[in-house]
């Protein structure tokens, strides 16, 4: 193996700062479309005062922890790129196109997460709940 095609310090530095400036555009992407499926959803769907949810406290924390396990599973995603492209030198020359195509993928993987879980409580919403049952949820 040639050890000077392998990933040195800088470029590891230097990749490691492109994933970081992209989770800037994560973060806000992610926000924007939690709050689009958040509004969609109250848009089309009147809030049930029966629903277990309907405390917006509830949903901001949701949100914040929704995001938080985003952002460790956006860092996995990137260590282990990372791993790869630094255990595999060969990959170095495209690394750059290779992280664009799995942030696009990871996004879009992300995004339609979101989505399902927009569905989820949306039908979440429709079920008859006894609010008796959810006395843990009393404020």
């Amino acid at each position: 193996m040639d050890t000077t095609s392998k990933m040195t310090w800088a470029q590891l530095r230097e990749d490691f700062v492109w994933w970081e400036i992209r989770r800037v555009y994560y973060n806000g992407i992610m926000a924007g479309a939690g709050l689009l499926i958040l509004l969609a959803t109250h848009l089309f769907f009147p809030e049930d005062k029966n629903y277990v949810l309907s405390h917006k406290i509830i949903y901001i924390a949701w949100g914040l922890a929704y995001l938080i396990c985003a952002n460790f599973c956006f860092t996995i995603g990137y260590a282990f790129l990372l791993f790869l492209v630094y255990r595999f030198p060969e990959l170095l020359p495209r690394a750059k196109t290779f992280y664009s195509f799995f942030f696009r993928l990871g996004l879009g993987f992300s995004i339609a997460l979101s989505l399902l879980l927009g569905c989820f409580e949306t039908w979440l919403r429709q079920q008859p709940v006894n609010p008796r049952d959810f006395h843990f949820f009393s404020f």
